[in-house]
């Protein structure tokens, strides 16, 4: 039994060929046996020839701009893990979000915008003055001074907390 693709390719070269000569043949004009071969070889090496250039392109531009196969570092999968977290805290579903920290937290343990994400989440969703104020001290202990991150922890201790962070 024939593969789909055998098919497509089979059928687009005799719509080429006879749309090709049928023209011709139509108004009276018979062509020389050398034109039609050349021709007929033609239809069938130009779609292989196309094919082979095309992935040998596409393999080029995935080399040169890390398209395709590229592989995702650690610490990209988790801050794709962070965004589920940030969309189920704004959802209010604290238990899920808590529970998806903690699992974003076993891989990475100082993984900064994970535990401030978890002091926001302890603190919004359950109360927990105390283990917020740990994890965003533990944020402010892992990050520099001057990094968003850490101006961040510090501005939300101060205005939620509502204390000045004692370093």
């Amino acid at each position: 039994m024939a593969k789909e693709g055998d098919l497509f390719w089979s059928s687009r070269l005799l719509k080429g060929f006879v749309l090709t000569f049928v023209p011709f043949h139509l108004i009276g004009i018979f062509l020389p046996i050398n034109i039609l071969w050349f021709t007929l070889l033609w239809l069938i090496c130009a779609p292989l020839a196309g094919g082979i250039s095309e992935g040998i392109g596409e393999r080029s531009a995935n080399l040169l701009y890390g398209l395709g196969h590229r592989r995702l570092l650690p610490k990209q999968r988790l801050e794709g893990e962070l965004d589920k977290i940030r969309y189920s805290k704004q959802k209010k579903d604290f238990d899920k979000a808590l529970r998806q920290v903690n699992e974003v937290l076993a891989k990475e343990p100082e993984f900064p915008e994970a535990l401030f994400l978890k002091a926001q989440i302890l603190w919004e969703g359950y109360g927990y003055r105390e283990a917020a104020e740990g994890y965003l001290k533990k944020v402010l202990g892992v990050v520099k001074v001057g990094e968003p991150i850490h101006r961040w922890a510090l501005g939300y201790h101060e205005r939620v907390i509502g204390m000045k962070l004692e370093l």
